[in-house]
C-alpha cells in the first residue's frame, strides 16, 4: 500500500487496517448472512426492505458482540462475527418463545457468555508466516517467489 498520497502527502499508517476491517464487514455481509446470493424480492421496495434486515441482523450481532465483550473484558474486534451468529441463531427460537423476564435474565446473559467463548486470534498486520508455505512459487517469466517459511533445515 502507498504510504503517500498522488498530491505528496503522508497517509495514515493505520488506513490500511482501516479498509481492512472495511473488508471484513463485507465479506461477513455477503458471505456469512447470505447477501451475496440471489435476493428473493422482486421488486424494488422489497429489495430495499430485505437488504434493511441484513443490514440490521448484522448490526445486532455486532452489539451483542460489543456486550459480551464489555462483560467479559475482551476487544469486541476479537471475537468471532461467525460464531457469534451461529449462536445467536441457535438460541433465537429459545428467545422468541421466552417470557421477557427469562429472555432478559436468563438467555440473552447465557448468550453474552457463549458469544464471549469465540476469539480469533489476534493477527495485527501478518507478519508471521502462514502454516505450510515452504515451497518456492512460479511467477512466471523466471521470478520465483520465495516461501515465508523455511523448512526443516537437518545438519
Amino acid at each position: 500500500m502507498a504510504t503517500r498520497s498522488p498530491a505528496g502527502q503522508t497517509l495514515d499508517p493505520g488506513l490500511y487496517h482501516w479498509r481492512w476491517e472495511i473488508e471484513t464487514t463485507f465479506t461477513e455481509l455477503k458471505v456469512r448472512q447470505g447477501l451475496e446470493g440471489s435476493l428473493r424480492s422482486r421488486t424494488p421496495e422489497g429489495i430495499v426492505y430485505e437488504v434493511a434486515g441484513h443490514l440490521l441482523l448484522y448490526l445486532l450481532v455486532r452489539w451483542l458482540m460489543v456486550e459480551a465483550a464489555a462483560k467479559s473484558n475482551q476487544e469486541p474486534l476479537r471475537l468471532s462475527f461467525l460464531n457469534a451468529l451461529r449462536e445467536l441463531l441457535d438460541m433465537s427460537q429459545t428467545l422468541l418463545t421466552a417470557s421477557p423476564q427469562r429472555a432478559s435474565c436468563v438467555l440473552v446473559p447465557r448468550l453474552l457468555v457463549r458469544i464471549a467463548e469465540h476469539q480469533v486470534p489476534l493477527r495485527p498486520g501478518r507478519h508471521y508466516p502462514r502454516p505450510g508455505d515452504t515451497k518456492v512459487r512460479n511467477k512466471g517469466q523466471g521470478k520465483h517467489r520465495l516461501p515465508s517459511k523455511l523448512g526443516v533445515i537437518k545438519a
